[in-house]
């Protein structure tokens, strides 16, 4: 009698240890299931977040352009004014002789200082 309760118990003990077993992964992939819509969308929220952080940068880069070529056509503009103002020194020493002169009535260092002007306040050289 021992031995035909035995074998209707093996199958109902591989029967509940296979609910069992399903319970289990149903459970935990349920469980998963939860876990993974939170990733999702903390991912999704972190692409978002990154795509705004690249565009900003983008804009950042295009103002820092903006910047360094300004920074260029100062610095030019800077040295073509030092050239032009050393340029004209000697101008401006002619003219000033040749104003002093004129003031003194000297028309002989009028008429030098005059060509010393013309010489160094000539534009076309």
């Amino acid at each position: 009698m021992t031995e035909q309760r035995r074998r209707p118990i093996v199958p109902l003990v591989a029967v509940a240890l296979f609910v069992l077993t399903a319970g289990t992964f149903g459970t935990l992939w349920l469980l998963e299931r939860a876990e993974h819509s939170t990733v999702s969308e903390q991912l999704t929220a972190v692409e978002a977040e990154s795509n705004d952080v690249k565009a900003k940068l983008a804009v950042a880069q295009e103002k820092q352009d903006g910047l360094d070529k300004r920074n260029v056509e100062v610095s030019n503009a800077k040295r073509t004014a030092e050239t032009a103002a050393y340029n004209n020194r000697d101008c401006a020493k002619a003219t000033r002789e040749m104003h002093i002169a004129g003031a003194a009535g000297n028309v002989a260092e009028y008429q030098t200082k005059w060509e010393y002007a013309y010489y160094y306040c000539e534009t076309d050289r």
